[in-house]
């Protein structure tokens, strides 16, 4: 069987990645519609070896 929803824990961030039926039903963004808006900071990119 195929996953429609994997989640992704990287302790500082989570990111969701889902079928658009399943991002549909479950609406993530009206759940946390009230929460603080945070944005990330850029970082520095890696030099190339």
């Amino acid at each position: 069987s195929q996953g429609s929803w994997v989640v992704l824990d990287y302790v500082d961030v989570i990111v969701h990645v889902m079928h658009p039926e399943t991002r549909e039903r479950f609406d993530l963004e009206g759940l946390w519609s009230d929460a603080p808006k945070v944005r990330a900071k850029k970082t520095a990119s890696r030099a190339s070896d």
